[in-house]
């Protein structure tokens, strides 16, 4: 058994890093109301680790799974398409624009 529950400390750490609510792996926004992140296309739930809707492409075994199931790998920008390798270069290059310029406007 573990001396602390790795849920309740991996919350408290990304709240703690990231008091804003983004959600460090993706870069999208966690709804703090319903615990949902949105993409664009479908709602993703990070308890589960699946979408709450279907793919609406409709391909695939599947139509529920964030990144054929290999989000280390794949990244999907809007819950409708996985992309490999660029696509998670693009993501944290996103994301990283996004943080510099929400920090530049704020100052």
């Amino acid at each position: 058994m573990l001396p602390i529950d790795p849920k309740t400390f991996l919350d408290n750490y990304i709240l703690e890093i990231n008091p804003a609510g983004y959600s460090l792996f993706t870069g999208k926004v966690l709804e703090e109301s319903t615990g949902l992140v949105y993409f664009g296309a479908r709602w993703y739930d990070p308890e589960v680790g699946r979408f709450i809707s279907v793919d609406p492409a409709e391909d695939g075994e599947n139509w529920y799974a964030l990144c054929d199931n290999d989000p280390v790998n794949y990244f999907d920008p809007d819950g409708r398409l996985s992309l490999r390798g660029w696509g998670v270069l693009w993501g944290g290059l996103k994301l990283g624009f996004k943080q510099y310029a929400l920090k530049t406007v704020g100052n």
